[in-house]
């Protein structure tokens, strides 16, 4: 061969070996991208952990404080993720003439969540009716790793007995603003608990000075009543030693007894209206009970009679509650 020849041989080797090189190299390039963008990507996972209704029970139109309890379960930061790779590149002859990669990295995943927004529904999906939300949140803030955040709601309670279901949403991103998943969770609210008044069985309408009118006080709800007083309203005709009685608590399908002996009557009074109403509360809440209205035959006593003769009266009709009779 001449000089030209040989010249010209040696280009097409040199052009052969680019061509075979330069897609190894491509290759080996696009996998390292792929490897350092691959493995895991976790998130963190906040789920409601609890919920607690203050009061507990609640009563018609009652305003109360739920609080939903987020928990982020990841229970710790990620720092452990390590990968190592060692790429060799192999021409057809299966001898080693490509380029070598040796490379290594790792990632460190906070796993803290950001609760971006979070309510309560005003609508009950079960009973059909509204329940008043006070507020709501917004830029919450951050759940690291197995930290709890309490939401408080302030909230009322429609006018009727009932069970009312209200939905907690809630939207979650990570530290890096990438959404997770968010929360959809029902929350049942019961609306129980009612105080009512009976008169005792054999009530006396025929009433003079010492007469004693005994009243039932019944809670015939599914939640306590407490601080449950009893009041008395006469008129200028007819009034009682005792104008309140104090009860206290009334568990519920609990029943207490008071008597309301009645001052001297005038000479005057004949056909009388008295009425009596329990006050209670339910938390902050105050409630009244519907009005009991006993219609009273009234009459001057010929004598004044002893406070023996009016304790055994007493006696007799506390004794004859008890029985039933």
């Amino acid at each position: 061969m001449d000089g030209n020849q040989l010249k010209f041989m040696a280009l097409f080797l040199v052009s052969v070996f680019i061509v075979s090189t330069v897609p190894a190299i491509a290759d080996t390039v696009d996998n390292v991208k792929s490897w350092v963008d691959g493995g895991i990507t976790p998130a963190p996972q906040v789920m409601v952990s609890g919920y607690s209704v203050s009061p507990e029970i609640l009563m018609p139109n009652d305003e109360a404080i739920l609080t939903v309890t987020l928990k982020n379960t990841q229970d710790r930061t990620i720092t452990g993720w390590n990968r190592h790779l060692r790429y060799e590149g192999y021409g057809e002859q299966n001898y080693r003439e490509g380029p070598i990669v040796d490379a290594s990295t790792s990632k460190t995943y906070t796993m803290d969540a950001y609760i971006e927004k979070a309510s309560i529904s005003d609508y009950s999906i079960l009973a059909g009716k509204n329940v008043k939300v006070y507020n709501k949140y917004s830029n919450v803030g951050v759940i690291g790793p197995g930290e709890e955040l309490d939401l408080n709601f302030k909230i009322k309670v429609p006018s009727e007995n009932g069970i009312y279901l209200v939905k907690f949403f809630a939207d979650i991103e990570d530290i890096n603003g990438n959404n997770s998943k968010g929360i959809r969770y029902q929350i049942p609210l019961i609306v129980s608990s009612t105080v009512k008044l009976f008169p005792e069985k054999n009530v006396t309408t025929a009433v003079e000075a010492g007469s004693v009118i005994g009243i039932d006080v019944a809670n015939t709800g599914a939640g306590a009543a407490n601080s449950v007083i009893v009041t008395s309203y006469a008129n200028d005709n007819i009034t009682f030693k005792a104008k309140e009685i104090y009860i206290g608590t009334l568990k519920p399908g609990e029943s207490k007894f008071v008597e309301f002996e009645v001052n001297d009557i005038p000479d005057a009074a004949e056909k009388e209206e008295v009425a009596f109403k329990a006050t209670y509360k339910n938390g902050i809440n105050l409630h009244e009970s519907e009005e009991l209205r006993i219609y009273l035959d009234c009459r001057a006593p010929s004598s004044d009679p002893s406070e023996g003769t009016r304790l055994l009266h007493k006696t007799l009709k506390y004794l004859i509650h008890l029985s039933g009779i």
